[in-house]
Order: structure tokens, then sequence, then C-alpha cells
């Protein structure tokens, strides 16, 4: 199975940044209540670092 858009969108991210001394860090934010999203991010290798209340 071949992966879905989203989650060749975030590689391809992952890749331009890797390819990029200058970028060390890449974060995100979604808002709580993303769940489909929040999922996605956990599964390509995000961890959360910090939490705003929506």
């Amino acid at each position: 199975m071949s992966p879905g858009v989203g989650t060749r969108l975030v590689n391809t991210a992952f890749n331009f940044c890797r390819g990029n001394p200058w970028i060390d860090w890449l974060d995100l934010q979604v808002l709580s209540n993303n769940l489909p999203a929040k999922r996605l991010y956990f599964r390509c290798g995000f961890v959360m670092t910090g939490e705003i209340a929506d």
C-alpha cells in the first residue's frame, strides 16, 4: 500500500529540510480537535513539545 497524500507531503517537507543545512528545526501547529492531522503527524515522527489552549 502506498502512502497517502498527507504522508507524501510531510515526507517532502522533511526531505527539503534535510537537504538544507541552515534548517535545523521543523515544527507545526495543529488545533487539538484535528485528530486526523494529529495522527498523521505522530505517525510521521513528530512529537508534542508543548500545548497552547485553543
